[in-house]
């Protein structure tokens, strides 16, 4: 009974880990045309999911294992690991330059945050530094929020005066608002009720680079 049990559980992991692996995000949806279903900007998406465009709908993928960013203009595309296969619809692509073992790990950590930010801030501990919850290699991050509340940025490791940033957008790119973070630092975002501790790689890049590896969700 005990090896008909273990023959029976190690088959249901064998099949449960291809579902597994297809849910890893493969890519990021830079910029999507209005009234398209099943996808926003910002959102990452697993391998084998479509995306249905009619004529002149667009949506531009960057691709986190082949750095590679995509604009699918009508037809049905279908996510793939490294590049879309598009039906009936145009495709270009270009390279961009990027650590692809970062950008998978940026993808993992922003789903975990995004789950993890839906919570109040708690009472901070004298003296105690929180662990960060995601780890960024731009010193220009890209937040993208569940509202469009004003956001606080706070720096933990040391004094200073915390930045503000006024309600009013869910995608707030702060390289187009002249506002940079220090490499090495480490923050507390908060947005509204959300509160997210993020740390600030020490091998950041200087420029904002590709929107993939900037991503913070809140």
């Amino acid at each position: 009974m005990r090896a008909l049990t273990a023959v029976a559980l190690a088959c249901g992991l064998a099949a449960l880990a291809p579902q597994a692996m297809a849910q890893r995000p493969v890519a990021l949806v830079e910029d999507v045309s209005n009234g398209v279903k099943g996808v926003d900007v910002l959102d990452y998406v697993t391998e084998g999911q479509t995306i249905a465009l009619a004529a002149g709908q667009k949506v531009v993928l960057s691709y986190l294992g082949s750095c590679r960013r995509e604009t699918v203009t009508g037809g049905t595309l279908t996510v793939g690991a490294q590049q879309s296969q598009v039906n009936g619809g145009q495709v270009s692509s270009e390279a961009f330059q990027c650590d692809r073992a970062a950008l998978r790990l940026a993808a993992a950590q922003a789903g975990q945050s995004g789950a993890a930010a839906i919570r109040v801030a708690p009472p901070a501990i004298p003296g105690v530094l929180p662990n960060p919850e995601l780890t960024i290699r731009s010193i220009m991050p890209v937040l993208k929020l569940s509202s469009p509340v004003a956001v606080t940025i706070e720096r933990m490791d040391k004094q200073g005066a915390p930045m503000q940033v006024a309600a009013g957008e869910r995608v707030i790119d702060l390289s187009k608002r002249n506002l940079k973070l220090e490499k090495g630092g480490l923050y507390r975002i908060v947005a509204g009720e959300k509160t997210l501790v993020v740390k600030v790689h020490n091998d950041a890049r200087g420029e904002p680079g590709a929107v993939a590896d900037r991503l913070v969700i809140l």
